[in-house]
């Protein structure tokens, strides 16, 4: 109990009232300069124009202007106000300097409002603070990084590409790249690979079950498309898809086993797969793309002309003796109702990174780690969630410290805390083997008196 008071009494020093929200709005008042707006419910904007040095020395690692923006929340790192019943999440929008290998939130906020309309607001916010600073120009991302969040994918569609939902981004994109238009959106919204890669796992063990060859298979088949450059490329492999899903028996002239083989030669061979744990559960939510979406998506329309028509050529000679152990048509339903309807979200075939790289997957790690290290370092003193001032100073702390290396242009490796070096102690002799024993004392003459007699 003591321990705690100390602590509590250690993390209310700076504290300015009693009350968490009041204690905001004084903190907001005196600091303007970095919490651009505070309203109920609890809700407050963090915009500096340090952290648009962070996206200068961003700007000035590329030549074509090529940033990306990752965009993520966690709800473990701020405390909830009594008078605020639902749960607090910190938002962050973060960018990678590959040069000091450092990343660094630009903008963030922190809200216990979780809807698409919120986060629309706080991007809306940021844009016009870009605008009013004068020292940017607008649009300064190319492409923003988030998890299957449709909260997120609506606010950023909105928002920065000025669009009434996620399907007219996505039928612009499929005009765009079937040359029907050239018209492009200017942000191009990309989901984080790995995170995708978790949804794809949980909806193939749900449906295949405990076939484990089915999973295996179904799994290494979709994360081949997340390297597909272009609309043909997955119109090939869709094709090979509805045949291997779609015909319960094998056929006589062999061909379904040829597709087969082909398919397991170039799933084998492709290194992009090595990472994929077949067997893995995940907590990641299941969400589901609503009807009306998939089917506004003109790649749903694009690829389910082509399931149709490549069912009825399926009318070859079966062999009722052997089994296709792939047949499996939800996995098809799957495939065409989930993922092919935004395809471009998720794959390369827009745009086409062939040229690119540098780039292959889009992944959301840069942000994750910076949620590492707020987790680790901010709150490994307290080991506690923190009020939200609290919290803002410590983060505050550390965005200086980044926009100050950036500023500054100091080297990486000055900046780096020097490993301790660990003694090795294998061929050192501490003579811990070694008996104790007592040394033998020397004799000496005996004196039969203190005083001798003198001649």
């Amino acid at each position: 109990m003591c321990t705690k008071k100390i602590k509590s009494q250690t993390l209310s020093k700076l504290d300015r009232d009693t009350d968490e929200f009041f204690d905001l709005i004084k903190m907001s008042r005196e600091n303007r300069q970095y919490i651009y707006r505070v309203f109920e419910p609890l809700t407050v904007y963090l915009f500096s124009i340090e952290q648009l040095e962070v996206i200068k020395h961003a700007l000035s690692q590329t030549n074509n202007g090529f940033i990306v923006l990752h965009l993520d929340a966690t709800g473990s790192v701020v405390h909830s106000p009594p008078e605020t019943k639902k749960r607090v999440y910190y938002y962050a929008g973060v960018v990678h300097i590959k040069d000091k290998e450092l990343v660094c939130p630009v903008f963030e906020m922190i809200t216990s409002e979780h809807d698409g309309y919120s986060i629309g607001s706080w991007l809306q916010a940021f844009e016009s603070f870009i605008v009013k600073s004068k020292q940017l120009k607008w649009s300064i991302f190319s492409y923003v990084v988030t998890d299957f969040s449709f909260a997120f994918i609506n606010a950023i569609t909105t928002q920065w590409n000025k669009m009434d939902d996620i399907s007219v981004y996505l039928n612009i994109v499929y005009d765009y790249i079937t040359s029907e238009t050239t018209v492009r959106p200017k942000i191009t919204l990309k989901l984080c690979c790995a995170h995708f890669m978790k949804l794809i796992t949980n909806d193939i063990n749900k449906i295949c079950g405990s076939n484990k060859t089915q999973k295996k298979f179904f799994k290494h088949s979709i994360a081949a498309v997340f390297m597909k450059t272009s609309l043909p490329e997955v119109e090939k492999w869709f094709k090979k898809m509805v045949l291997i899903t779609s015909k319960e028996f094998l056929d006589l002239d062999g061909k379904l086993s040829n597709v087969i083989s082909k398919m397991f030669d170039t799933l084998n061979n492709s290194k992009d797969l090595e990472d994929i744990d077949e067997e893995t559960e995940t907590e990641t939510e299941d969400t589901e793309i609503p009807h009306t979406l998939y089917q506004k998506s003109k790649f749903y329309r694009h690829f389910f002309k082509i399931c149709e028509q490549d069912k009825k050529m399926i009318n070859s000679a079966i062999d009722s003796d052997n089994i296709n152990i792939f047949y499996n048509p939800l996995i098809l339903d799957l495939i065409l109702k989930k993922y092919l309807p935004i395809l471009p979200l998720w794959s390369n075939i827009y745009p086409n990174l062939r040229d690119r790289d540098s780039i292959e997957r889009f992944s959301n790690a840069p942000v994750e780690n910076w949620f590492c290290q707020v987790k680790n370092n901010i709150l490994k003193t307290t080991g506690l969630r923190l009020r939200c001032t609290r919290f803002i100073r410590a983060v505050r702390e550390v965005v200086l410290s980044k926009s100050k290396e950036c500023a500054l242009n100091i080297d990486k490796n000055q900046c780096a805390i020097i490993k301790k070096k660990r003694i090795q102690t294998k061929n050192i002799d501490l003579g811990l083997e070694s008996e104790e024993n007592w040394n033998k004392k020397i004799k000496s003459d005996k004196k039969k008196s203190y005083f001798e007699k003198t001649n």
